[in-house]
């Protein structure tokens, strides 16, 4: 994400015009990231790893539609927690497998 970050602000300002929403938007994502991180280790373990990491796959994909179609301010906010949910899902199902091989 680190090496997404620069270009992803220049297109959100691109698109929203002000930094102050690109700062917003920014700051949703990450905040939503770190409340999501917390349940998807047991998620993972409940429905097992492999359903946990195509529904993170699938909350990827729906969130880069939103952030192609977006044009607006609600759908970059809905593009930041559906990415946030799904880097979650995907982080808790990985951590979960590499912990359980030898």
């Amino acid at each position: 994400m680190m090496f997404f970050l620069p270009i992803y602000a220049l297109y959100l300002e691109q698109n929203l015009f002000t930094m102050t929403n690109v700062a917003l938007i920014i700051s949703i994502e990450a905040i939503s990231a770190a409340v999501f991180e917390i349940p998807t280790g047991a998620i993972a373990d409940i429905f097992g790893r492999k359903k946990t990491l195509i529904s993170a796959y699938m909350f990827s994909l729906i969130s880069i539609i939103f952030l192609y179609v977006g044009g607006s301010m609600l759908m970059f906010v809905f593009y930041a927690i559906l990415n946030s949910v799904g880097r979650s899902l995907a982080s808790g199902a990985l951590t979960a497998h590499s912990s359980m091989t030898p």
